[in-house]
C-alpha cells in the first residue's frame, strides 16, 4: 500500500503527495503502485495551490507590463 498526503488549498484545489512508496512501486521503473493507495495524512494550507500563484503572479507581471506601456 502507497501512502498518501492528501493537500487542501484556501483556493479551493486539491491534491495528493506520495509519502510512502509501496513495495511493487519501489520495485517499478516508473514507481507504478497496482495496489491500494491509502491516505494517511490531511493537510490545509493557508496559501494558494503552486498553479493558482504562479498563474497569479503570471498575471500580476502582465498588468505591470500594460501599465509601464501606457504611460
Amino acid at each position: 500500500m502507497c501512502e498518501l498526503e492528501h493537500m487542501h488549498w484556501v483556493c479551493g484545489h486539491e491534491g495528493d503527495r506520495i509519502i510512502k512508496y509501496c513495495h511493487f512501486a519501489r520495485n517499478d521503473p516508473k514507481h507504478y503502485c497496482g495496489g491500494v493507495q491509502v491516505r494517511k495524512r490531511e493537510m490545509w494550507h493557508q496559501y494558494e495551490c503552486p498553479s493558482c500563484a504562479s498563474w497569479r503572479a503570471f498575471y500580476q507581471q502582465q498588468a505591470q507590463q500594460a501599465g509601464q506601456q501606457g504611460q
